[in-house]
């Protein structure tokens, strides 16, 4: 009898832990997609426009985006499991504080770079 209760303590875990990798892979999965859909609109940005500079922009200004409405919709998450209340309007409302603060986070972003590259006296 208790080795029938080993064997089922045992299965669940491999179970858990099974989950844990199949859902860590995905998200990974979805990272890298993110990330070459972001390097791949850049330089098609960069060669329609014939400016190594544009797909620069284009590129850091995704990358911002993505990685602010990723992390405010994770916050979202999170305040939902706390708090209690519903998920999916959680992660949409984080996904859109996340796009609002992206925004002007490119634009702080973009004049640090100018800034450091203007104080390097390197041109662009």
């Amino acid at each position: 009898m208790a080795l029938f209760f080993i064997f089922i303590l045992l299965c669940l875990a491999i179970g858990f832990l099974a989950t844990i990798v199949f859902g860590m892979f995905f998200l990974l999965v979805i990272a890298l997609l993110t990330t070459s859909g972001i390097l791949a609109t850049s330089v098609l940005v960069g060669l329609y426009k014939n400016s190594l500079k544009s797909g620069f922009n284009t590129a850091l200004l995704l990358a911002v985006l993505a990685s602010a409405i990723s992390i405010c919709s994770g916050v979202g998450f999170l305040l939902a499991w706390f708090y209690h209340s519903s998920t999916m309007e959680s992660i949409l409302i984080g996904a859109g504080v996340g796009l609002i603060i992206g925004l002007p986070a490119y634009y702080i972003i973009k004049q640090l770079i100018r800034i450091v590259l203007n104080l390097f006296d390197i041109k662009y």
